[in-house]
């Protein structure tokens, strides 16, 4: 029943609901942006070498015993949203 209930109002409160928080989060999203390109220069710039292949690579190379466990709890961090 309850199911029944959200599938018959989901058509007329999901735009309402949308056009409500979609301004919201854009505005959130912006203040988080300004603010890691205003500390990106402030404290250390050196972050974005996580954005390189070539690093990863070494470190899975570096760490041979533990690259895969530390490999897969990146991977469980990225998916649960962390």
């Amino acid at each position: 029943m309850v199911l029944v209930l959200l599938f018959a109002v989901q058509p007329s409160y999901t735009t309402k609901l949308a056009s409500t928080f979609a301004p919201i989060v854009v505005v959130w999203l912006l203040f988080n942006f300004s603010c890691g390109v205003y500390n990106l220069p402030k404290f250390n710039h050196t972050v974005l070498k996580a954005f390189s292949p070539y690093f990863a690579f070494s470190y899975l190379i570096r760490n041979k015993e533990e690259r895969w466990r530390s490999f897969l709890c990146g991977l469980l961090l990225d998916f649960t949203g962390v």
